[in-house]
């Protein structure tokens, strides 16, 4: 099933890197790990993440189960966003 963007699979994949990481590090780890695996480009991978970071942490601030470390992780992924 295509994304609703089209047949981008780096946008399917925004949720599955974003999901319970407690550090930049460890969404950049996901993205080398799942791009070769779905025939993309890491740092295409990454611009998804960096689009959506911010409303994922705002999703979690909401939440009284979201850890500070995750919130923060989104937060400074959205903040690496190139700036209009």
């Amino acid at each position: 099933m295509g994304s609703p963007l089209g047949d981008d699979i780096a946008f399917d994949a925004i949720d599955l890197l974003l999901w319970q990481a407690d550090g930049v590090d460890a969404i950049v780890t996901r993205a080398e790990l799942l791009a070769p695996a779905i025939g993309t480009d890491t740092d295409h991978i990454l611009e998804w993440c960096r689009a959506f970071a911010a409303m994922t942490a705002l999703e979690m601030a909401e939440s009284v189960e979201a850890s500070d470390d995750r919130i923060q992780a989104c937060l400074t992924l959205a903040a690496e966003a190139p700036k209009l």
